[in-house]
């Protein structure tokens, strides 16, 4: 594994007319192949790409035309729940690859297992730079001391929990202050997670 940052590029295609407006929808991260847990790195990089304002589709990323991981998004009030399965060799497709595209789902289109590559890095990488996007997203979980008790205190932005399948484990991710718990199903796991933030709290109130 590498210690140095990677960078990757994530897109999508628009889900309708009004979407186009910001299509391709291209966004920048630095992956740190290094963690511990590499797998749980790309989780938080998707979980920040599909932030919640999407409707509730459900998502196949794909690293030079072929699947690399499924994303479902539901929500359930106030909260976002995204399910990431990565697929075995993701590891490897996405290092050869650096660019993930997603196609998203709906009853009347199957998404295929393999698809003609919509975008290489180096057309990624053209594109953004193109766009002047000046904002990089970094994977690396910085300290979130503080983040979540002005989030109690101003319960307007609503909370975003990652829901991701390791093994036979659940694993529930609050996105603000990165607290995560796991579980054997998503009730179980959601369950652990409100316990750890509300430890969480309590250890970091001002």
């Amino acid at each position: 594994m590498n210690n140095e940052p990677i960078t990757i590029y994530l897109t999508r295609e628009s889900f309708c007319m009004a979407d186009d407006v910001n299509a391709p929808h291209i966004q920048k991260f630095l992956f740190h192949d290094g963690d511990c847990h590499p797998e749980r790195t790309l989780f938080v990089i998707i979980g920040r790409y599909f932030d919640g304002n999407l409707p509730n589709f459900s998502w196949r990323g794909y690293a030079g035309g072929q699947r690399i991981v499924d994303v479902k998004i539901k929500k359930e009030g106030l909260a976002y729940l995204r399910e990431i399965n990565l697929v075995d060799n993701w590891h490897t497709l996405l290092l050869e690859n650096k660019c993930i595209y997603f196609l998203h789902n709906s009853d009347k289109v199957i998404i295929p297992e393999v698809i003609d590559p919509d975008y290489t890095f180096e057309e990624a990488e053209k594109i953004y730079n193109d766009q002047s996007f000046t904002q990089i997203t970094t994977s690396k979980t910085n300290s979130a001391s503080g983040v979540l008790n002005k989030y109690a205190k101003d319960n307007r932005t609503p909370p975003q929990i990652e829901i991701a399948h390791e093994n036979d484990w659940f694993v529930a991710t609050d996105t603000i202050s990165h607290v995560a718990s796991q579980g054997e199903t998503i009730e179980s796991a959601i369950a652990n997670l409100k316990e750890a933030v509300e430890l969480y709290l309590e250890n970091n109130e001002d």
